[in-house]
C-alpha cells in the first residue's frame, strides 16, 4: 500500500512540475526532466517493492521472529542489539593468539556459499532489473537524439529519493 501511495505522489509531482516547467523551459529540457525523474522514480519504487517482497518471504519462512531470539529479558534490556556475545577473549593474550582466536571465530560464523548465493539472488528481481533497464534506455534515448542536457537530467535524479525519504519520515 505504501508503494502505491508513493507512486501516486511521484505521479502528482511529475505532472505538477511538468505543467509548471512547460511554461519556462524548452521542450528538450522538459523531456530531460520527465525521463530523468520518471526512470529514477521507477528504480526507487522497484527497490522498495523488492525489499518488501524479501521481508514478507522472510516472515513467511520464520513464522515467528521472537522464537529466533532465545535470550532472557535481562539480556535483552542490557544488550538489545546483541553486541556482547557470551564468548569473551581473554585480555591477557598476546596479539598473535588474539588474531588466531578471532580467525577461528570468523571461520565458525562463516555462512556457506549456497546460502550466500540464495540470499544474493533475492536482491535481483525482474522488476528491479526492468527499472534499471528503463533508466539506461532513457539515458541513451536522450543521448542518441542529441537532446541530453546533463544539468537538467542529473539534477532531477535525486528528487525521487528525497521524496521517498520525506514520505517515510512523515509516515511514521
Amino acid at each position: 500500500m505504501a508503494i502505491k501511495k508513493l507512486g501516486l505522489i511521484y505521479l502528482g509531482v511529475l505532472l505538477i512540475a511538468a505543467s509548471i516547467l512547460y511554461l519556462f523551459l524548452s521542450k528538450e529540457a522538459l523531456l530531460n526532466i520527465i525521463i530523468g525523474f520518471s526512470t529514477s522514480a521507477l528504480v526507487v519504487l522497484a527497490s522498495f517493492k523488492n525489499y518488501q517482497d524479501m521481508v514478507y518471504k522472510r516472515l513467511k519462512v520464520d513464522n515467528n521472529i521472537a522464537e529466533l531470539d532465545n535470550r532472557d529479558v535481562i539480556d535483552k534490556l542490557e544488550d538489545p542489539y546483541n553486541l556482547y556475545d557470551e564468548e569473551e577473549i581473554s585480555k591477557d593474550l598476546d596479539l598473535k593468539e588474539t588474531i588466531k582466536l578471532e580467525k577461528e571465530l570468523a571461520k565458525k560464523n562463516r555462512r556457506p556459499l549456497k546460502e550466500v548465493a540464495k540470499d544474493s539472488a533475492k536482491a535481483f528481481s525482474f522488476i528491479r532489473i526492468l527499472a534499471y533497464a528503463l533508466f539506461v534506455f532513457g539515458f541513451f534515448y536522450l543521448l542518441n537524439n542529441n537532446i541530453l542536457d546533463l544539468k537538467y537530467y542529473l539534477s532531477v535524479l535525486i528528487i525521487p529519493n528525497i521524496i521517498a525519504i520525506i514520505y517515510l519520515l512523515w509516515r511514521k
